[in-house]
């Protein structure tokens, strides 16, 4: 009987550690999911379907935003998958959310960029269906710098607070560094957060793409952080105070500049 057992239990544990191996495999070598893969100076793009002329400049624009960061590399590869057919997109377990990102790949989820546009679409139940777009240079740029997170500290998701994770990820890729708009920002933050909102609260912006008030949230304390009080990209996320705490003394800071 504890033979039996015993090969039973082994014939289990052989199926699934071929099946992680085989999972492993696939995730880290995009090429195997793929039809086509488009390299771009240190960027590769993993599509099924023909690119779009724009996809150039565009990658472009958003390795621009990124060089801004002292996290950046240009020894960096950087892996491109979209979610034009293939089924990698949801090979990552902890996928989610417009677009995802771990070690040095970006990977399209649950949005439909379209290109020649620069814009990313998506519709979610959770906002009543309604159509969103957000700008897909930033998008990208977003992920990117989470790459480049990912490459500073491999596990800095499970050793930071989320909020500074994110909030890096859209001071960097809004391009905020320096832009002398931390009150106006604010005024602009205390006005979406009081404001009645279906689903996940937006802020609309100028070119009519929008961003989570939460993220901007986020953006705005990491801002704060870093050019107010000069704090260093370790000092930050070695810092234990609480977005709260860090939206109330920014306030207090705000109210003593006038």
């Amino acid at each position: 009987m504890y033979r039996k057992f015993k090969k039973i239990a082994f014939s289990i544990l052989s199926f699934l550690g071929i099946g992680f191996l085989f999972w492993s495999v696939l995730l880290l070598n995009p090429t195997l999911s793929y039809a086509h893969s488009t390299a771009l100076d240190n960027i590769t793009i993993y599509h099924n379907e023909p690119l779009p002329e724009a996809v150039e400049s565009i990658l472009s624009d958003a390795i621009q935003l990124v060089k801004a960061s002292p996290l950046y590399s240009a020894e960096e590869q950087i892996d491109i998958c979209l979610n034009d057919g293939s089924y990698y997109p949801q090979l990552w377990i902890y996928q989610g959310g417009l677009a995802y990102a771990f070690y040095n790949k970006v990977v399209m989820n649950h949005s439909e960029p379209n290109f020649s546009e620069n814009r990313a679409y998506y519709t979610w139940e959770v906002n009543n269906n309604e159509t969103r777009k957000v700008d897909l240079t930033w998008l990208i740029a977003h992920e990117i710098t989470h790459t480049m997170q990912s490459r500073w500290d491999r596990l800095f998701p499970l050793k930071y607070d989320f909020w500074k994770i994110e909030g890096y990820a859209e001071y960097i890729s809004r391009a905020w560094q320096g832009d002398g708009q931390i009150k106006e920002k604010l005024e602009v933050l205390i006005v979406a957060k009081e404001k009645e909102q279906t689903g996940i609260p937006i802020i609309s912006l100028s070119d009519g793409t929008i961003q989570s008030v939460s993220y901007f949230e986020y953006a705005l304390a990491v801002q704060y952080l870093l050019e107010v009080k000069g704090l260093s990209i370790d000092q930050l996320y070695e810092d234990q105070t609480k977005l709260d705490a860090v939206y109330e003394e920014l306030k207090e800071w705000t109210e003593s500049q006038k």
